[in-house]
């Protein structure tokens, strides 16, 4: 099973406090491995806040197109919180 990963940063903040997007792709990589699924590609958003609309997102706008073209199977995500802020917007999507 082919799985994608989605990172993202929305303040540098985030990066110290342990929420920097090796650390995230680190622990989504890790879930991949125990599952035995092979790693397609991570897309990433540094610097943008997911209250921004998924347009305005750079690797988000690819990750869907990707997942709608059915490249993978699986998106892993470190926290719910890194795909979106809004329960209806995650969804939705």
């Amino acid at each position: 099973m082919r799985a994608a990963i989605y990172i993202r940063v929305s303040t540098f903040t985030q990066v110290d406090e342990g929420e920097s997007l090796a650390a995230q792709e680190s622990r989504c990589l890790a879930e991949i491995t125990r599952h035995g699924w092979k790693h397609f590609k991570t897309y990433r958003d540094e610097g943008i806040s997911a209250y921004d609309r998924t347009a305005h997102r750079t690797g988000f706008s690819e990750m869907l197109h990707a997942a709608r073209a059915k490249r993978f199977e699986v998106l892993i995500v470190s926290s719910l919180s890194r795909f979106a802020r809004r329960v209806v917007e995650t969804l939705q999507t």
